[in-house]
C-alpha cells in the first residue's frame, strides 16, 4: 500500500512517495523514492498576478548558484530516511521595475526549487570528480541561465530571498523583445508573443 505524505515549501507543495514509481513532474531520477511537485497558486488572469505581484521588473540573470537543499524526513525513505529537494539562488540585474522598491542596477536574489543536490555538488568538489547528479526541474519552472531575461513577477520567499508567484509570473524575453511565457494556459496566453512595452499599462496598473 502506498505511503503519501506533503510538504509546502516556498510557494510548491511537495508529494512524497515511499516506493519507487515513474516521476511526472520532476525528474529526482532516484530508485528508491520519488517526489511530485507542483505549485499552490495559479493566478485566473495576467491582471490578477500583477495585483499579487509584491515586485515587477524586468531583469537579466547575472548568477546561478547551488542553494541548501530542502531536507524533510520521511520515513520508509532509503537509505537516509529522508527526503533533499535541491535549490538554487538566482542572481538578477533590473533593468527596470515596474511595480515595488527597487531600481535599475539593483541586484536581486530568487529562490527556486530545483537543479542538483547541493550534496552532490559538494562531493563533486571535494573528490574532483563528476558524480552522478540527477537534475530536478520543476514543472512551469525551468532552470534558469545566465543571460537570460525576464520579465518577473515576484513576492517574498524563503531564506529572506524573492520567488515568482508561480509559474504565471516568469516571461523569457525573446531576441526580438517578444514574451515566452513558462506555462500557457488563460493567464499567459494574453502575454505570449506581446512585448514589454505593451503591457505597460497594465504592469503599472493604470486604468
Amino acid at each position: 500500500m502506498k505511503k503519501l505524505n506533503f510538504f509546502v515549501y516556498g510557494g510548491v507543495v511537495v508529494l512524497l512517495v515511499t516506493f519507487a514509481v515513474q516521476v511526472a513532474v520532476i525528474n529526482l531520477n532516484a530508485p528508491k523514492s520519488n517526489a511530485f511537485a507542483s505549485w499552490i497558486y495559479h493566478p485566473e488572469t495576467f491582471e490578477t498576478a500583477v495585483g499579487d505581484a509584491d515586485l515587477i521588473v524586468l531583469a537579466n540573470v547575472i548568477a546561478v548558484e547551488a542553494g541548501n537543499d530542502i531536507v524533510h524526513e520521511a520515513i520508509g525513505h532509503e537509505p537516509e530516511g529522508e527526503v533533499r529537494i535541491p535549490t538554487q539562488r538566482i542572481t538578477i540585474e533590473v533593468v527596470e521595475s515596474y511595480k515595488g522598491e527597487t531600481k535599475t542596477g539593483e541586484q536581486l536574489v530568487l529562490f527556486q526549487t530545483g537543479g542538483k543536490r547541493a550534496e552532490i555538488i559538494a562531493q563533486n568538489e571535494d573528490s574532483n570528480q563528476e558524480l552522478n547528479s540527477p537534475v530536478m526541474i520543476l514543472e512551469g519552472d525551468p532552470l534558469y541561465k545566465v543571460g537570460e531575461q525576464y520579465l518577473l513577477l515576484l513576492v517574498p520567499g524563503p531564506d529572506n530571498l524573492l520567488r515568482t508567484i508561480s509559474p504565471e509570473g516568469r516571461y523569457l524575453v525573446e531576441k526580438d523583445g517578444t514574451l515566452t511565457p513558462m506555462v500557457a494556459n488563460e493567464a499567459t496566453d494574453v502575454v505570449h508573443g506581446k512585448t514589454v512595452d505593451e503591457l505597460e499599462s497594465v504592469l503599472l496598473n493604470e486604468s
